[in-house]
């Protein structure tokens, strides 16, 4: 039943789609994207209201509220990458492009809210729509939930998805347990004393220092970290000095490591103020060390895992349900998880013509997955809500 009515919507959620992949914003920057927001969910009768700044919650009540309260969860923020797809709705703001799905995740929620809108009578309780700010700082779920958007009602349970390139349509991923990983994201500033090129003896060269601590750390933690442990350590920014002939005095490093095990993760951490030590003092240079954001694991609610592979393979056929993961890139969806039993899973939307991956300036989508991930996330309120018929 959900999946031929999120057909039928289909061409409004596309559109939906489009709309929001040419206003990308960053951050918790996202006063057009929220707005935008707003504006559907009041046309659709609804009352939303702010978290966190531009985050978007609104509340949706069954005709019989003897349910549970659900959460459904869609973030809302782009990456700062300039466009190169040519979409003719490609983004309208430079250095910003939805290059991760957000913008088809909005989309979906609003599909499943036009339809829960629309039957009422099919299901009990009450779902609430949470667009979240900030999931690419790792940052925006934990807002939320000190604003308080899993209170008044208490939600029980919450449910997310994310557009998965590297899966082909149709497909559904999820697993119990461990699915994502942890994400520590920092900044390093390395301080040396700047002198002529020719006379180097005279300074404190910290992009030597720089080059010894992105390539020594990296060899250093094969050393420390079991191989039966996954982890990735990645460098992503470094940017000092201000001419070829002068010994460059700062150099600033942005970067992310990333594990499953909360023990590796302090391996990483230890590991990083010891080398940093060793730093300073073989370069003689100063360092200071910034996390910028993190957060946890992200771990599904094994319960609701089990009942959710039963009714999406009722709803798409079981051979389309594959158990996937867990995989290194994190979500901070894992902060709702730590609060309430949760579930999030991937959505295939993938396939040969979509050789772009995620944060790519040229990723792209296959959109007849939208309809999909609408039906699924329908699917998972009703078998969690006793809905009848």
């Amino acid at each position: 039943m959900w999946l031929e009515k999120s057909r039928e919507l289909e061409q409004q959620i596309v559109d939906w789609r489009r709309e929001f992949h040419r206003i990308p914003e960053l951050g918790f920057d996202l006063e057009k994207t929220a707005t935008h927001l707003e504006k559907i969910l009041r046309e659709m009768g609804l009352e939303p209201r702010r978290f966190a700044g531009t985050g978007v919650v609104a509340d949706i009540e069954a005709s019989d509220l003897s349910g549970p309260v659900i959460g459904l969860r869609a973030d809302m923020d782009a990456m700062p990458v300039d466009e190169e797809t040519g979409l003719p709705f490609s983004s309208e703001h430079p250095g910003a492009m939805h290059a991760c799905g957000h913008d088809a995740h909005m989309a979906m929620l609003l599909g499943a809210a036009k339809l829960l809108l629309g039957n009422s009578d099919r299901w009990k309780g009450r779902v609430r729509l949470i667009f979240q700010p900030a999931e690419e700082l790792v940052s925006g779920a934990r807002k939320m939930i000190e604003e308080g958007v899993l209170e008044n009602p208490r939600v029980e349970m919450v449910f997310g998805l994310h557009i998965w390139q590297v899966m082909e349509f149709g497909k559904i991923g999820l697993k119990p347990g461990i699915f994502m990983a942890s994400a520590d994201n920092f900044s390093i500033r390395i301080k040396g004393k700047a002198a002529h090129g020719a006379m180097p003896h005279e300074g404190r060269d910290s992009v030597a220092a720089a080059a010894d601590l992105i390539h020594g750390l990296q060899a250093n933690l094969t050393r420390v970290v079991p191989t039966t442990e996954s982890y990735v350590l990645t460098f992503g920014k470094i940017n000092g000095g201000t001419k070829g002939n002068i010994v460059a005095e700062t150099v600033d490093i942005d970067g992310t490591f990333r594990t499953f095990s909360p023990e590796i993760r302090e391996i990483i951490k230890n590991r990083f103020a010891d080398y940093l030590a060793s730093i300073e003092k073989g370069h003689g240079v100063k360092t200071e060390y910034r996390l910028l954001n993190s957060a946890p694991p992200l771990i599904n609610d094994p319960d609701l895992v089990e009942k959710l592979e039963k009714e999406f393979g009722e709803l798409f056929g079981p051979e389309e349900i594959v158990k996937f993961g867990p995989v290194l890139p994190s979500e901070d969806f894992a902060e709702f998880c730590r609060k309430v039993p949760s579930v999030f899973f991937f959505l295939g939307a993938g396939g040969e013509d979509y050789e772009f991956p995620h944060h790519h300036s040229r990723f792209d989508i296959d959109e007849r997955a939208l309809p999909f991930g609408t039906a699924a996330l329908l699917r998972a309120v009703e078998a969690n809500s006793q809905m009848e018929g």
